[in-house]
């Protein structure tokens, strides 16, 4: 993972802070929940099997609801040229679930979105308030 000094801009933790920050934090989940669980990944093996190419959908919709998130987003690094008209890489928003549900196939700088944060930290991050980082998530509108 790459040193939050490196990227203290767009509020890149490394891994001994983040996990330290998820375990001073209050669960803002149920507990465990095993059936909801199984159900989503059976209702996910079903997905894959009657119809796959909705299957990345249904796992946004299963992760955002088995983890309490506003939105999810699956995204993609593009690195072809033509994906920005200056030619650097972008990520492109793949699948989207909830609060930025409708931005499928929107397309970002890597410094301008939590996901390119990710790429670029090669490995997970955690911000505080993501909207007020990245032009894309303020692009979506008010924070839920």
């Amino acid at each position: 993972m790459a040193d939050s000094t490196l990227d203290a801009s767009i509020g890149v933790r490394d891994d001994a802070v983040v996990e330290a920050v998820l375990r001073e934090r209050t669960a803002h989940l149920a507990a465990h929940d095993g059936v909801e669980e199984s159900g989503a990944l059976a209702g996910l093996a079903q997905a894959l099997a009657d119809d796959p190419g909705h299957a990345m959908q249904r796992l946004a919709d299963a992760v955002r609801a088995l983890c309490g998130a506003d939105a999810v987003v699956v995204a993609v690094l593009d690195t072809a040229p033509d994906t920005a008209p200056d030619g650097a890489d972008t990520v492109r928003w793949c699948v989207v679930s909830g609060a930025l549900a409708g931005r499928q196939g929107e397309r970002w700088p890597l410094h301008a979105c939590a996901c390119g944060a990710a790429i670029l930290a090669d490995g997970a991050v955690l911000f505080g308030r993501p909207a007020d980082q990245f032009p894309s998530l303020r692009a979506a509108g008010p924070a839920p």
